[in-house]
């Protein structure tokens, strides 16, 4: 896989963080220097996704943006429909939390 930059690199330099402090798992971590899909089904972050490791937080790092279509296979069993009505809520979610402020 390429990347973009060398997000070995970018994780031992700023330990537990990548690119603008976002924090990730030790998982995460040791999939980028194993170059290995990740096998911690228990964390969060994980999606059976081996091109991105398994790992939501290098799908994250990887892509700039995802489609619909991008964003439904990664999770698998969604419709595009679906992935739509999810980023709405959260959009919509995210406008009352800040609007309260």
């Amino acid at each position: 896989m390429k990347y973009k930059f060398n997000i070995v690199e970018e994780l031992v330099v700023n330990d537990n963080k990548l690119i603008d402090n976002f924090e990730v798992p030790e998982c995460t971590r040791m999939c980028y220097r194993y170059e290995t899909a990740c096998p911690n089904k228990t964390c969060r972050g994980w999606i059976n996704y081996k091109k991105d490791y398994n790992c939501v937080y290098a799908t994250v790092q990887n892509n700039e943006k995802l489609t619909l279509s991008e964003t439904a296979a990664r999770l698998g069993g969604l419709s595009n429909v679906r992935i739509l009505q999810i980023q709405n809520t959260a959009i919509e979610k995210m406008y009352k939390a800040f609007s309260q402020e």
